[in-house]
């Protein structure tokens, strides 16, 4: 008995799960009970040989001894059978309840339960249950019970049998009050989520139909893009950096003589160059600022005819675009107006020579003049003197008619160079005597000379 009164506060507990173990052992010892832990049944039952406890709180379902054997052993003991056992169960069938009066149980506690009622729960039993005397006084009845097709032999009190049935009805009334408190809580959770979700579809229709109109918005804008770019004048490409064609447009499948975008896109980029040497000078441009501005080069069209052109592109990524315009005819004229430049610089040469050949021929036709009319009028002079000899005279006035033939024919000579300068001379071909004409020329300077 002094054993038993050192332990007159202890509790129990069989419980697999250390987390539930340590709740229970929380609860108790903050209202004074002591407890002792067994992680099953058998290791319960070595705890119960060494310490006579108050009560006995065990769980069902543990590995190598369950709550139904414990509470067996426990009840078979004379020593122990007066021990009161609450069994916490998560079960709510029927099944368990005989299978708790079977095997001597005084109580369940369902699973998960209230601090305060659990505590109550342990108050009333060891308030109210008998003492071992009036246990030796009270009859036990045997009972056979068939549910659901198993037989179940219950020896127990009227007393027992009523708690068993009011601790269970407890625990039904306990599980409703808490089903129902969980229900109220989920009407209003649904309530509060119905409205969030009334609300939260409200902004995803509101969302869906911006989106809609910014869809509708770039779909039109796209469509008036490519529109534009399809029927631009100038030529607008996209191809990806090793050369591969992903679009082109009417106006550059013209351009470079396609009968089609399609047959254009067959192409490589590479290939429309006129050469790979045009196609690395403009690569390497592209690569050192990543886009080129207004670079000229030549293309070749689908005929082999050369097309000059200027080229605009950005490189993004691996993707080059831009836009190619045509500047052929603008080139074609540059060579025209070179070609006339050059034309000009010549005929300025030769005006220039032409002057200056002028010059000299004046400048050697003045001496010219100069040389006949000197000895026309010197001697026109000498022929005024009286005392003059007729022999001299003659001489003079012979001298006088040479030079003016002579001036004459310069005069002729001038005349005939205008003429052909003016495209106005008619010329003849007519035999010449060299031999002659090389006297005479020889005969003249001689006389000039003399």
């Amino acid at each position: 008995m002094s054993k038993n009164k050192d332990h007159n506060n202890l509790i129990l507990i069989a419980e697999d799960s250390l987390t539930q173990a340590e709740n229970l052992k929380f609860i108790l010892e903050n209202n004074g009970y002591k407890v002792a832990h067994g992680i099953n049944g058998q290791e319960t039952l070595k705890l119960l040989k060494k310490h006579k406890p108050l009560l006995i709180i065990s769980d069902i379902l543990m590995p190598v001894m369950d709550g139904y054997e414990l509470c067996r052993h426990v009840k078979a003991d004379e020593n122990l059978k007066q021990v009161p056992v609450i069994l916490l169960t998560s079960f709510t069938d029927a099944e368990d309840v005989l299978k708790g009066l079977e095997c001597g149980a005084d109580s369940y506690v369902m699973k998960p339960f209230n601090e305060q009622y659990l505590l109550t729960r342990i108050e009333t039993i060891l308030t109210n249950w008998p003492s071992a005397r009036d246990q030796k006084v009270k009859q036990q009845e045997s009972i056979d019970i068939l549910f659901s097709e198993k037989k179940y032999l219950i020896s127990t009190t009227r007393f027992h049998f009523l708690n068993m049935l009011l601790s269970t009805y407890e625990g039904v009334v306990q599980k409703t009050q808490k089903l129902t408190e969980t229900q109220a809580a989920l009407s209003i959770l649904r309530a509060s989520l119905e409205k969030k979700v009334e609300e939260k579809t409200k902004d995803l229709l509101l969302k869906i139909r911006e989106r809609e109109q910014i869809e509708t918005a770039i779909r039109a804008s796209e469509k008036k893009y490519r529109s534009l770019i399809e029927n631009a004048l100038i030529g607008v490409f996209s191809a990806t950096f090793n050369g591969r064609l992903l679009f082109v447009n009417e106006a550059l499948s013209t351009l470079l003589e396609y009968d089609s975008v399609d047959e254009l896109t067959s192409c490589t980029f590479t290939s429309l160059f006129k050469t790979q040497g045009e196609y690395k000078a403009f690569i390497k441009s592209l690569q050192k600022n990543r886009q080129v501005r207004n670079f000229e080069i030549e293309l070749a069209s689908n005929s082999g005819k050369s097309k000059w052109v200027i080229v605009n592109a950005l490189l993004k990524g691996e993707i080059l675009s831009g836009m190619i315009l045509d500047i052929t005819e603008r080139k074609k004229t540059e060579e025209k107006e070179k070609k006339y430049q050059k034309e000009l610089r010549v005929a300025k040469e030769k005006a220039e020579e032409s002057d200056r050949l002028k010059s000299t021929f004046l400048s050697n036709m003045s001496l010219e003049i100069r040389t006949p009319m000197n000895a026309i009028i010197g001697f026109s002079s000498l022929l005024s003197d009286s005392d003059m000899s007729v022999e001299n005279k003659t001489d003079f006035v012979n001298r006088i008619s040479e030079s003016c033939y002579i001036l004459l024919n310069l005069i002729k000579n001038i005349l005939d160079i205008a003429k052909l300068e003016a495209d106005k001379l008619n010329i003849y071909e007519k035999k010449c005597s060299l031999n002659l004409l090389l006297a005479n020329i020889y005969s003249t300077f001689s006389k000039e000379k003399r």
